[in-house]
């Protein structure tokens, strides 16, 4: 277990920014989202860039942003580790009312000696 014993600053990105992702990669991130009513959750999310994703036939009946012959997807996405098939990596999917309002990178989470 990590114990921190120095405060961390933060410094998120506005959301109007777009992560300095390489084409064809993907970076985990810490995402900033707020509502209607002014609550703020942050949470680790996934910035695709032009990232080649493929598919087996069950998982496209649940997903229709991946085909079977692969394709490139860009944006915010979520990455779950899963048993079967390594990860299950699926668009972002905020609640009515919630936005995106900034992000950092994860490595600005880890305290510099």
């Amino acid at each position: 277990m990590l114990a921190i014993k120095k405060p961390v600053t933060i410094r998120y990105r506005s959301a109007d920014t777009l992560p300095p992702v390489a084409a064809g990669e993907m970076e985990t991130f810490i995402v900033v989202t707020a509502n209607s009513a002014g609550e703020m959750h942050c949470f680790a999310a996934d910035y695709l860039n032009d990232f080649p994703l493929w598919s087996e036939p069950p998982v496209l009946q649940e997903n229709p942003f991946v085909r079977a012959d692969g394709c490139n997807a860009t944006g915010w996405f979520d990455h779950l580790p899963d048993e079967e098939n390594g990860a299950i990596i699926s668009p972002l999917k905020l609640v009515e009312g919630q936005r995106i309002v900034g992000w950092a990178p994860v490595s600005e989470m880890i305290p510099k000696p």
